[in-house]
């Protein structure tokens, strides 16, 4: 009797892989399906020996069946060139800008020179159209001093919208580091919106990232390397 269920199912499995090639865009809904005898009349679980699949399985990519079989969460990635950036209030960034795009231990990196030069550096970008929540930002830095907590890295977020008003600055909370051997030694800053810096990231809305020079102290703030993560929609 066993073999006689999974045959009856494996029929109406490729039935249903048919109607899904066959159908635009590979998307498929199914309802309930039951394979012997349906005995629980509340409709909720198997009865007996019984294969029971409800609610609906969506096919585009992944399968899902009512929550039992899910596909894991996609996190992907977004790169920011250095030298693609631009100083706020001026113009690229280059060897004769403040702060400089220059080489730094070997690597490429934007550099300002002490507390006293603050002025931020931008990146423009559109929000993926995969885009589901998750936005979060990294930076590698490091000193040409010890440094400590006393470098810091602030940071705010600019939407603008199809059809919408010219967006303006949302500040983020600054990052501090907490290495005491910047001058030796890399460290990875992670920069995570607020909530109303959350909700600027909308798939196709063009986002501004900007950092700026906060630190309290007078050494070197040397960005190496900036990028992002996000949860894809699949």
């Amino acid at each position: 009797m066993r073999n006689r269920y999974i045959a009856i199912f494996l029929s109406l499995l490729l039935v249903a892989m048919v109607g899904i090639a066959a159908k635009p865009g590979g998307i498929a809904h199914m309802t309930s399906l039951w394979i012997g005898d349906k005995t629980d009349t509340a409709d909720t679980t198997p009865g007996g020996n019984d294969l029971f699949v409800s609610g609906t399985a969506e096919f585009d990519g992944l399968v899902r069946l009512d929550g039992g079989f899910t596909a894991a969460s996609v996190t992907r990635d977004l790169r920011f060139d250095l030298g693609s950036a631009t100083v706020d209030s001026g113009n690229d960034v280059d060897d004769g800008s403040a702060p400089n795009l220059t080489t730094v231990d070997n690597v490429p990196a934007i550099v300002w020179d002490d507390s006293s030069e603050v002025a931020g550096v931008q990146w423009g970008f559109r929000v993926p159209s995969d885009y589901s929540t998750g936005m979060t930002f990294y930076a590698i830095v490091s000193s040409d001093d010890a440094s400590g907590a006393a470098t810091k890295l602030d940071w705010g977020l600019v939407a603008n919208t199809d059809d919408g008003g010219f967006g303006s600055v949302t500040a983020q909370d600054l990052v501090a580091c907490t290495s005491a051997t910047l001058d030796a030694s890399n460290e990875v800053l992670t920069l995570t919106p607020d909530a109303t810096g959350a909700a600027l990231f909308v798939a196709g809305s063009w986002i501004t990232v900007e950092v700026f020079n906060a630190s309290t102290n007078d050494d070197d703030l040397e960005l190496k390397g900036f990028s992002a993560t996000y949860t894809a929609t699949h």
